[in-house]
């Protein structure tokens, strides 16, 4: 396996699925996993798992298939630089700049081996195809060749008079190629171990990978090219340059696919690949940050991996054209969402003051709503999806018509920050509610209040209403949470039990239960009616910012401090999946789509909003179009829309389907909340 020492802060995986046409590009976010850098990446021989070495001294095992984590394994004393698996995947080798290699067992995870050689730093391990013999190379400018059976060095291969970058055996296993720092390439006759020939190149060799059927050699280098060799006479068949002379643009890591005909290298921030016999570049995938640090395919050639000083590991899928959608639109915080209730359309609010409404089909933004930089606190799309609510940091709430962009109304006069808004099922009225516990039921054609209740005066950190506009919950930054009749009037006071202020509530579908969290590791399920906890979910290191029923009722999402969004089952209380985000941002919020099969999250600080599969595991999208933080996201009942809100006065509305924006408004800064009417032909929004 090919390999470049990078220093890599953190390591996250996730999946690339990519369209044929290099400009379709899409990602799945799977799991975060190591916690520091990853060097070195490989797939097992049957494609089923994917293993990782990282800075943490750690190798983890990956399910290819679903992104699960299989297994930790935990024994090098150094960073791990290198792994490889064996012929029939049952076995692991590991190399690390503690100068070891450790030889591991897939199944159990233990130690069979420990192989001590070299002198320093083992940069590159590699099995021979017939699986006889390891090789290793190291900083210590040898190869060695190693018996697994008795953990003995066969041959130290010496020559190199720098360090050794990358090895790579011929598909007969009778040669092994060897790239350095000493601007070298050396074959090696495996059987009777000596040079057969020495290739020069003009800078660094970071890696070497032959062809299939061992005829030619490719070689990435410092000097920013691709060099194919012809193996039997060392002469160069091709060289392959298109990296513009891009700083720092190296290619450091190379790999053949199976059937010889495409390469894939890495350099920085992309992965190129190439036509191997005209040096034609085929596709150039620029999703990475940083560095690429090292590549390598599938063995059924579908699928290349590649891993990067960006934190990321990520999956291109040059064969299916699968589309799951990154989508640009928002600039900061996307603050709320909100989806119609067929699930076609998302609008989405953001710190930015924008508000875009998503096409989930096409998975692009056909509007973005101008909210005149106030940032946006929620978003609520109506039923049908046709109108959007927005809630903004100026204490004014916006209803907007969802197809062509148009701002219809603006409601003013709440005194203080707004928290949350919602259209009732019908579509004809309106609620808010905001900091100072004030709740006004608007008519939304006139614009005129209908109804003002006020609270005991306490400062709310918190608000919900019922599916159903008929009930607000609210929580108080003294723990205490209220709930309110919305035509009455009348309260009901829930018995305290959260210690700080309750940083969110949500209702179940049929406003019987409702959940409640306080920012600790504890949420509460209240039955309605009684006033009484059903019960508490509880998670370590997992500190609640949001949480949200799912249609049916059945489970609660949350989203944690620790980067992860938790599935947890109602009736028994147990966390039933746990989704992980690859950013360093916080996930702000969550919310379920109307059939309850999607889910979608809203970070603080990089402006995305994440789609979600909850029915198959591995499965997500990325609306990356605000330019502030997303304050609120709102699902329109009857549609596919799904409204987000962000801080700077944008509103989004997305289609959930192929999670394209559909429209973006800019309003007033500082949205807080959103609502959809019943048919989804408004949007209704409120501001501080």
């Amino acid at each position: 396996m090919t390999r470049i020492t990078l220093i890599i802060s953190f390591a996250v995986i996730f999946i690339i699925i990519v369209y044929k046409s290099m400009f379709n590009q899409s990602e799945i976010f799977l799991q975060i996993g190591h916690s520091s850098g990853v060097n070195s990446i490989t797939f097992s021989h049957d494609g089923l798992m994917l293993a990782s070495g990282s800075d943490d001294n750690t190798i983890k095992i990956w399910n290819n298939h679903n992104g699960d984590l299989l297994r930790t394994l935990k024994g090098h004393n150094g960073r791990v630089t290198s792994v490889a698996f064996n012929k029939d995947s049952s076995i692991l080798v590991s190399g690390s700049d503690d100068n070891n290699i450790n030889v591991w067992d897939v199944k159990s995870g233990e130690i069979i081996r420990k192989l001590c050689g070299h002198s320093d730093t083992v940069t590159s391990v590699a099995f021979s195809p017939d699986g006889e013999i390891l090789a290793s190379g190291s900083e210590d400018n040898t190869v060695i060749l190693w018996d697994l059976n008795s953990a003995k060095a066969i041959h130290t291969l010496e020559g190199h008079t720098f360090s050794v970058t990358s090895i790579s055996f011929r598909s007969d296993s009778l040669m092994l190629a060897s790239g350095s720092k000493d601007n070298t390439i050396k074959l090696w006759d495996v059987k009777n171990p000596k040079v057969v020939r020495t290739l020069n190149s003009n800078k660094y060799i970071y890696s070497v990978s032959f062809s299939p059927d061992g005829s030619t050699l490719a070689s990435g280098s410092e000097d920013q090219t691709i060099t194919i060799w012809d193996v039997n006479s060392g002469e160069k068949v091709h060289t392959l340059s298109g990296y513009n002379g891009v700083p720092n643009d190296n290619v450091y890591s190379v790999s053949f696919c199976p059937n010889g005909t495409t390469l894939a290298s890495a350099g920085w921030k992309t992965t190129t690949i190439w036509n191997v016999k005209s040096g034609e570049i085929l596709y150039k995938f620029s999703g990475h940050d940083h560095n690429v640090a090292c590549v390598a395919f599938s063995p059924d050639g579908t699928t290349v991996v590649s891993a990067s000083k960006d934190r990321r590991i990520k999956f291109w899928d040059v064969k299916s054209g699968e589309a799951m959608h990154k989508l640009s639109g928002h600039g900061n915080t996307v603050a709320s969402v909100s989806f119609s209730q067929d699930g076609k359309k998302m609008a989405s609010g953001s710190h930015d003051g924008s508000v875009k409404v998503w096409d989930m089909k096409r998975g692009s933004a056909s509007h973005t709503l101008d909210n005149n930089g106030e940032g946006i606190i929620a978003v609520s799309l109506s039923s049908d999806g046709s109108m959007l609510a927005t809630a903004s940091c100026n204490e004014t709430i916006r209803v907007w018509d969802a197809e062509s962009g148009e701002a219809l109304r603006t409601f003013g006069g709440h005194g203080s920050c707004m928290i949350s808004v919602s259209f009732s099922l019908d579509g004809t009225t309106l609620a808010s509610c905001n900091m100072d516990d004030t709740l006004k039921i608007w008519d939304v054609k006139s614009g005129e209040v209908m109804q003002v209740f006020h609270g005991n005066g306490n400062e709310i950190a918190s608000a919900s209403f019922s599916p159903d506009a008929s009930m607000l919950a609210s929580g108080g930054f003294d723990g205490t949470i209220t709930i309110r009749n919305v035509k009455t009037g009348d309260v009901l006071c829930l018995p305290s039990s959260h210690t700080s202020a309750v940083n969110s509530l949500s209702f179940s579908s049929d406003g019987a239960l409702l959940a409640s969290s306080d920012g600790s590791e504890m949420i509460a399920v209240w039955e309605v009616k009684s006033g009484e906890i059903l019960r508490t979910f509880k998670a370590r290191d997992h500190k609640v910012i949001s949480i949200f029923f799912s249609p049916d009722g059945s489970t609660v999402a949350s989203s944690g401090s620790d980067n992860t969004i938790k599935i947890w089952d109602v009736k028994s209380g147990e966390a039933l999946r746990t989704l992980y985000d690859n950013t360093d941002t916080i996930i702000r919020l969550v919310a379920f789509s109307p059939d309850g099969e999607t889910l979608v999250s809203g970070n603080l600080w990089d402006g995305t909003i994440k789609v979600w599969n909850v029915v198959v595991k591995g499965g997500m999208r990325v609306l990356g179009g605000n330019a502030d933080f997303v304050t609120s996201v709102s699902f329109s009942p009857g549609t596919t829309s799904l409204a987000s809100s962000c801080w700077d006065g944008t509103i989004m509305i997305w289609d959930e389907k192929s999670v394209r924006g559909v429209r973006t408004f800019y309003g007033p800064y500082g949205w807080t909340s959103t609502s959809y009417n019943s048919n989804g032909s408004m949007l209704a929004l409120a501001a501080r």
